[in-house]
């Protein structure tokens, strides 16, 4: 059981899995180990796999280069498309929650954390520096089960943030939330889970 992914309350839910089960418990444990690695470490998920997206320090500065997160870390978010004028350039997230429950002498053990939509803490905006408004959360969450190692995305409340200022961010904005309607981010987010997974 976690609590580690919000109510949805309004916009898009979004629930996706990806498992891979080992012949033994240790080579279970190896995958899961790695898998809370990859996930915790999120500057690393564009070189993973083809993810049209980059996540980056809060700033340029190397202390800013958080592993593994912590709740409270602010990352920037760089996407294809024009750059957000209200982020500078940028998204922005928060790691909201970290909830780590690795018990490996355990049968069952996980790791996951939620990120939330949030201004460009550097700006002081009350403006969303992000495609959803701040009610947006995305979830990453791994899990071992024996030797069944399952690591999912739980996007929740996902509603299109349409009290950016510039016009250029209001169509793009409008844009990105489009496509997540569609579900077009459902096999990018899928290929970032399977790369979780995958074996050494």
């Amino acid at each position: 059981m976690t609590t580690l992914i919000p109510h949805n309350i309004k916009g898009i839910k979004n629930d996706l899995f990806e498992t891979v089960y080992m012949p033994t418990t240790e080579q279970a444990k190896a995958i899961f180990t790695q898998a809370c690695h990859y996930m915790s470490n999120p500057f690393e998920w564009h070189e993973l796999t083809d993810l049209p997206a980059k996540f980056l320090p809060a700033s340029d500065n190397e202390l800013e280069y958080f592993y593994p997160v912590t709740e409270g870390n602010y990352f920037r978010i760089e996407i294809c498309g024009s750059g957000n004028f209200k982020g500078s350039g940028y998204d922005w997230i928060k790691v909201e929650t970290v909830e780590d429950k690795r018990k490996p002498e355990d049968a069952r053990e996980s790791f996951g954390m939620t990120l939330r939509a949030c201004s460009n803490p550097f700006r002081g905006s009350l403006a969303k520096a992000r495609f959803f408004k701040s009610l947006a959360t995305s979830s990453f969450l791994v899990q071992r089960n024996g030797k069944l190692i399952t690591a999912s995305y739980h996007g929740r409340n996902e509603v299109s943030n349409s009290q950016a200022v510039n016009i250029l961010d209001n169509m793009r904005n409008a844009f990105v939330a489009i496509g997540a309607e569609a579900g077009m981010s459902d096999a990018v987010w899928s290929r970032l889970l399977k790369a979780f997974l995958a074996k050494p």
